[in-house]
């Protein structure tokens, strides 16, 4: 399991930047939901905060519990992070929880072919935060350590400030393809990429 790498009540260095709540009821395809949202972190150079885990490994608790009729219920937490840039003093950091409640396996059909699917619900919670010092080099130097307030409201303000806004618009456009996937009619065909590809 991977250990979190930091506590989102700690106000002095830790920032929350933008949280959503999707909550579906429907027929979806929960591994193709899954693992559309796994390549969108990868896409955005998300990795595991453990340092001896695979980096790709953003998952840190996968339950199913298997129920009478079929049904099964699932808790799936992800602890992705991100250093923008290379920056020596922030990174960002998500809270991505999926819930699944009543799920069964389900047939959908899409231009005369019968396709495997889920119905059920499924719960994402999604909270995304900057977390500043985090070698905790400021707050192991007593002189660094004096400076630091100063340091973070007044010289660094506009830099943070920038990288707020940057985590605030990757939180919303992870929301917006998760929504989107939700609302497709066939969950096996996807029309068009969900986010730009890179490169050329």
């Amino acid at each position: 399991m991977i250990e979190e790498s930091f506590n989102p009540n700690d106000k002095s260095n830790v920032i929350a930047v933008a949280d959503f709540e999707i909550d579906n009821q429907d027929t979806f395809h929960l591994k193709k939901l899954y693992e559309m949202i796994h390549e969108w972190f990868m896409d955005h150079d998300y990795k595991s905060p453990s340092k001896v885990a695979v980096p790709e490994h953003i998952e840190s608790l996968y339950f199913q519990k298997n129920m009478e009729g079929g049904l099964m219920e699932h808790v799936i937490w992800w602890r992705p992070q991100k250093i923008p840039d290379n920056n020596p003093y922030l990174k960002f950091f998500f809270h991505i929880d999926f819930q699944t409640i009543a799920m069964s396996a389900s047939k959908v059909e899409f231009k005369g072919h019968t396709m495997k699917t889920n119905k059920g619900e499924v719960v994402i919670r999604c909270k995304s935060y900057i977390i500043l010092d985090y070698k905790n080099e400021w707050k192991k130097s007593k002189f660094l350590k004096l400076f630091h307030n100063r340091f973070k409201n007044v010289w660094y303000k506009k830099t943070i400030e920038f990288y707020k806004n940057q985590l605030f618009a990757e939180t919303y456009d992870l929301q917006s393809i998760i929504k989107q996937y939700l609302t497709l009619k066939n969950p096996h065909e996807l029309q068009k990429p969900f986010h730009p590809e890179k490169g050329l």
